[in-house]
């Protein structure tokens, strides 16, 4: 028996930010499922352009065509300030996700969006403090 863990919840509710700008105003940015995965989709372009990825991130370049591309699609509010901002915030999420998936046991389930476990492989295989870490990461996330 698989037991899913739901990871774009989690992420969506951990990733509820409140943006501040120097500017005259401040707004709160939920990101939709869908901008998420847009953005996700932007990231992954960037990336595979040569020359547009500098020290292990992305180039001021890559994210002004980033940031283009949201203002495109989802409109004026998608600034790099705020793009940049998602990401910072959306890292350690991602981090507890990549630990989980190397962990035998865990698989990503793209159809429902979720990291299952498998209780028996987890059982054996799986270092026990990493599950609980990487379980109560989430679920801290989560409140």
């Amino acid at each position: 028996m698989v037991a899913p863990i739901v990871i774009s919840t989690c992420m969506e509710s951990a990733n509820n930010i409140t943006m501040e700008d120097n500017g005259p105003s401040r707004e709160n940015l939920t990101w939709t499922e869908p901008q998420m995965d847009y953005l996700v989709q932007l990231l992954v372009e960037q990336s595979r352009i040569p020359g547009m990825k500098s020290g292990g991130g992305l180039k001021p370049k890559a994210y002004t065509a980033i940031e283009k591309g949201m203002m495109d699609r989802f409109g004026p509010e998608f600034t790099k300030d705020k793009i940049k901002n998602k990401l910072k915030y959306s890292k350690p999420n991602l981090t507890v996700m990549k630990e989980m998936l190397n962990t035998s046991g865990f698989a990503y389930d793209p159809i429902n969006k979720c990291i299952e476990v498998d209780p028996q492989d987890n059982e054996d295989d799986a270092p026990p403090k990493l599950q609980r870490d990487a379980l109560a990461s989430i679920r801290d996330s989560h409140k």
